[in-house]
């Protein structure tokens, strides 16, 4: 079967790097664009994004469970597209510690 194939790992990693690239890309345009034009396409990239990562993060070797962006996840990102927050912890961003901690993600 093609799902237990020993080369659709390294297949999934060479896709994953191509998709890596095209991401680093899109970002790129994006920064040319209006706020408010690229906001909806922003928003459905970070989204990806975030399913991107979480597969990254748990190897090209692993197909199921489906990755899972839990409400609060897909919540702050659209906060952050929508309404240009920043979430990070440096200290020019602009920072909400009792939502900050509530809603982040990045342990999905």
């Amino acid at each position: 079967s093609v799902v237990v194939d020993k080369n659709l790992a390294a297949a999934r990693r060479e896709l994953a790097r191509i998709a890596a690239e095209n991401y680093r890309k899109v970002y790129e345009i994006l920064e040319k664009q209006e706020k408010t034009t690229a906001r909806p396409i922003r928003l459905i990239t970070d989204l990806y994004r975030k399913y991107f990562d979480i597969m990254e993060k748990r190897g090209w070797e692993i197909i199921s469970p489906k990755p899972r962006v839990s409400k609060w996840c897909k919540l702050r990102i659209l906060l952050k597209t929508c309404c240009q927050l920043n979430f990070n912890t440096s200290a020019t961003s602009l920072r909400m510690p009792s939502l900050t901690s509530a809603i982040e993600c990045a342990s999905m």
